[in-house]
């Protein structure tokens, strides 16, 4: 009886926040890859796995593969996700410009 309880409270005790987001971000990504062109696609795999680290980082335990087929199957899931991609595009962009504006010039010493 308490193993059924502690199954459910696990499905409807809500993800933080963030962890949410991150979701969001693979779901809409995993979404969108196959429709980009080939030389997109390793940006859209360095996206996945920069959500997936911070994924993993904060739920380490959370089985993320089941977490996004949920938010896809929830009702409008696909146009909701598809709506993400500018959010989930400026996090990875404001990201990248960080670790450029960090990156010695090639002339610098390392």
């Amino acid at each position: 009886m308490w193993i059924m309880a502690a199954v459910m409270q696990a499905t409807v005790t809500p993800l933080p926040a963030e962890v949410e987001n991150d979701l969001k971000c693979m779901a809409a990504i995993s979404l969108a890859a196959p429709e980009m062109p080939a030389d997109r696609q390793g940006a859209m795999g360095a996206g996945m796995m920069y959500f997936l680290g911070r994924i993993d980082h904060a739920a380490p335990t959370l089985d993320f593969t089941s977490q996004m087929k949920r938010l896809i199957a929830q009702p409008g899931g696909e146009a909701r996700l598809r709506a993400e991609l500018p959010r989930c595009s400026a996090v990875l962009h404001d990201r990248s410009d960080a670790l450029l504006d960090r990156a010695p010039e090639p002339d610098e010493p390392r």
